[in-house]
């Protein structure tokens, strides 16, 4: 009569390390999970939002022209950049970042190639927006932090084209997300709207920006050699002295376009002075 071999010790032992392993590793796997994915936010409230910026002051902008500057009615003509720079992606602490978030500030919300653009009749903006932060919630909230931060946008459009623009040449741009808010102003703001029509020549992409960001720009031609406008300038993989160049070169191009195709805005009138008259009065006999 046979007998089965009694399982060793290590034999015995299979079970229950295979148990402890598998609790060990789906321990490890909702604690990565917990720490990796963002915290899931309070619903989103008005009332609770930052403070919006105030873009009558220089303090509502990463940049902004603080001297005179010379309206379209002046040779050559001036253009402008009205710039949206990236979200800063990081901040958790609610569902728009502050305006004066440190983040904020260590990320490159003026392009490098600014640093000679005003020798080219150039003027840049760059307004400050309450980014819509990456919080996990619900799609309800995160529409409305996305409906804040379009606000914004739009109200620095705003602002800009009502007291800044001067009759000048206009090109859009931004990096990443910023090329879809740029976007949002041409199509609400600019498409089709004169005077800005004529006055329209294109959006600028940031040498930063995603790949998948290109699904989005319009079906315009690049507007290097560009005879026509409205055009794109893909600064994509340029370093920073590219493209420099080639905003400077894109930008002079358009204001000598704008002199040649375009016809010139007449120049405002300047300001009547009020002269106070003093009544007269007449001898009893004259009257």
């Amino acid at each position: 009569m046979s007998t089965e071999a009694s399982p060793s010790q290590l034999t015995r032992l299979v079970p229950p390390l295979t148990i402890i392993a598998l609790v060990i590793m789906i321990a490890g796997a909702i604690y990565h999970v917990a720490v990796i994915a963002p915290p899931r936010a309070p619903a989103f409230e008005r009332e609770s939002a930052p403070e919006a910026a105030d873009y009558a002051d220089i303090s509502g902008w990463h940049h902004r022209p603080t001297t005179d500057r010379e309206g379209g009615w002046e040779r050559p003509w001036g253009v402008d950049v009205l710039w949206f720079p990236a979200s800063p992606g990081e901040f958790l602490g609610g569902w728009n970042v502050p305006l004066d978030w440190a983040g904020i500030e260590n990320a490159e919300n003026v392009p490098v190639w600014t640093s000679r653009i005003e020798e080219a009749a150039t003027d840049l903006f760059v307004p400050r927006r309450r980014f819509a932060s990456p919080l996990s919630g619900e799609q309800i909230d995160r529409e409305g932090a996305e409906a804040l931060e379009t606000e914004d946008i739009l109200a620095a459009a705003d602002h800009y084209l009502e007291n800044d623009q001067l009759m000048r040449g206009i090109f859009l741009g931004g990096s990443d997300d910023g090329v879809a808010a740029a976007m949002e102003v041409y199509s609400l703001r600019l498409d089709g709207v004169m005077p800005f029509t004529n006055s329209f020549g294109g959006l600028i992409v940031g040498r930063n920006t995603a790949a998948t960001t290109a699904d989005t720009f319009p079906d315009w031609p690049s507007c290097e050699g560009a005879a026509a406008y409205p055009c794109i300038l893909d600064l994509r993989g340029n370093n920073a002295d590219e493209a420099e160049r080639r905003v400077l070169a894109t930008l002079g191009a358009f204001s000598e376009w704008l002199d040649e195709e375009v016809p010139k805005p007449a120049a405002p009138l300047p300001p009547f002075e009020t002269i106070e008259l003093s009544p007269i009065n007449r001898p009893e006999h004259e009257l």
